[in-house]
Order: structure tokens, then C-alpha cells, then sequence
């Protein structure tokens, strides 16, 4: 349950849903591994081989998922002063700006790896 609410990101439907979805918690953990690593080690191939593997699933809604968690992350890091407060706040931008660019039908591609760079 708790796992759930991390990842629901406060939307209560959202809740639901890994409840009674395990596969998608467990996708969303994976992901969320996956950015405390980029976070930690600064391994560009790994991190374009990750955009990759983004890109061939279900594009939109995993770049989403992506995007949604690595905010979460930030935050919450910033919040226990574990993260550079302009190296976080200078990198919310970017994730958002990332965002805007994807749903304005820029390459997703290029939009990801650019991001893969700021980490």
C-alpha cells in the first residue's frame, strides 16, 4: 500500500489502479530504481540506452510515467536536502520544458537524450 501511494503522485484513482494492478507497481518501481541510479551515477550510454527502451513501449504513456517520477524524485530529494537546491530547481525546468516539447510533437528522442544530459 505504501508503495502505491508513493507512486500515485496524490491522485487517488491512481492509487487504485496499483493496487489492483501489480504489474504496474512494479513497472513504476522499476522506474523509479532506474532514476535514483541516473541520479547517482552520470553513465550517458546507460541513460540513452534507457530513453531507447522508453521509446520502443508504449512511447507516450512511459515517457509520462517517466517524467511524472523523475519530478517526483527531485522534489522529494530536495526536500531532504540530500540534492543541490539550483542543480534541482534548474532540472524541474528542463523535466518541464521536456514536457511541453513532447506534447507540442517535437522528437521525442532528441527531447529525452537532451534531458539524459542535464542529469
Amino acid at each position: 500500500i505504501e508503495n502505491a501511494c508513493l507512486f500515485s503522485l496524490g491522485k487517488a484513482g491512481k492509487a487504485v489502479h496499483l493496487m489492483e494492478n501489480p504489474d504496474s507497481l512494479a513497472n513504476n518501481i522499476k522506474h523509479y530504481h532506474d532514476i535514483l541510479s541516473f541520479l547517482d551515477h552520470k553513465n550517458v550510454v546507460d541513460r540513452f540506452s534507457y530513453v531507447e527502451g522508453l521509446l520502443e513501449e508504449e512511447g507516450d504513456k512511459k515517457v509520462s510515467l517517466f517524467l511524472n517520477l523523475l519530478t517526483h524524485v527531485l522534489r522529494s530529494k530536495l526536500l531532504e536536502g540530500t540534492i543541490d537546491h539550483r542543480f534541482c530547481a534548474k532540472t524541474l525546468v528542463k523535466i518541464s520544458d521536456a514536457g511541453m516539447l513532447i506534447k507540442k510533437n517535437v522528437n521525442k528522442r532528441l527531447v529525452l537524450e537532451n534531458l539524459m544530459l542535464s542529469l
